[in-house]
């Protein structure tokens, strides 16, 4: 199973000045794709923390890495210096991106003169900017692009931070890229009421007849409701969930 890495980008999540919701997507739509995410990174805008973060995550050998926020027309958006960095190739607007770029100032009825403003002309150049030889991602919400890049063993999507713009750019073009890989698992949910310290034994048991299952205790409520969530290959969580229904006395289940 193809495993994945999530790296934030932005001062504003680690300050806690906007909440980050860009990991909790991405969590349930690689899932959703076959890939199993493995880490989820935050790091500040910071070149070198970027890109120190990206070549760990590369020499962990994740086969894909989504690198989120940082790609905007701002000084402060530096994401791609140190993808670029990383991947040891130099940023370039492609003749390709620099049509794009045009044809986009055309479409949202500003004229070509935008870009004989030489402020506002790097500004807008700077979205488009990419490590060269990278596959370009289309944005079909926003101006900036996003792109693939080899770092390593690894492929990181380079993706803008903007919520809008990152779903539309994974469910239009990445989720298609990555083929139509389901998961090879199943999730199965159960309710009980109990004090969770009680569960432990059977949950001990079932883990220990099932080595291949992961289970977790997530408390709902002050009223003792419990949610346990079984995942693993199919065969193996009905089994355990067998085990646990007999176990605790649930008689329903939930599976996803």
């Amino acid at each position: 199973m193809a495993t994945a890495a999530i790296l934030i980008v932005g001062d504003e999540i680690l300050d806690g000045h906007t909440q980050d919701t860009n990991s909790h997507y991405f969590a349930n739509r690689l899932r959703a794709c076959g890939l199993l995410l493995r880490r989820i990174v935050t790091v500040p805008d910071d070149v070198d923390e970027i890109e120190r973060a990206l070549l760990r995550l590369a020499g962990d050998a994740f086969d894909h890495v989504f690198v989120c926020g940082g790609i905007g027309p701002t000084p402060d958006d530096r994401t791609y210096e140190a993808v670029a960095m990383a991947a040891g190739a130099p940023l370039v607007v492609t003749k390709d991106d620099e049509a794009w770029m045009k044809a986009r100032i055309t479409a949202k009825g500003y004229g070509q003169g935008l870009l004989d403003d030489a402020d506002r002309a790097e500004a807008l150049w700077r979205m488009v900017r990419r490590p060269e030889g990278s596959r370009r991602i289309d944005n079909p919400v926003g101006a900036a692009l996003g792109s693939i890049v080899t770092i390593g063993a690894s492929k990181a999507y380079v993706l803008p931070g903007v919520p809008r713009e990152l779903r539309a750019m994974m469910e239009q073009v990445v989720e298609p890229i990555l083929g139509n890989a389901r998961p090879t698992g199943v999730v199965a949910e159960l309710e009980v009421v109990a004090e969770e310290a009680r569960l432990w034994p059977a949950l001990r048991d079932a883990e220990s007849r099932f080595p291949g299952v992961r289970l977790g205790s997530y408390p709902q409520d002050d009223r003792g409701r419990i949610i346990l969530r079984v995942q693993g290959a199919g065969d193996d969580v009905e089994a355990a969930v067998r085990r646990l229904q007999a176990s605790l006395g649930i008689p329903t289940t939930r599976i996803r």
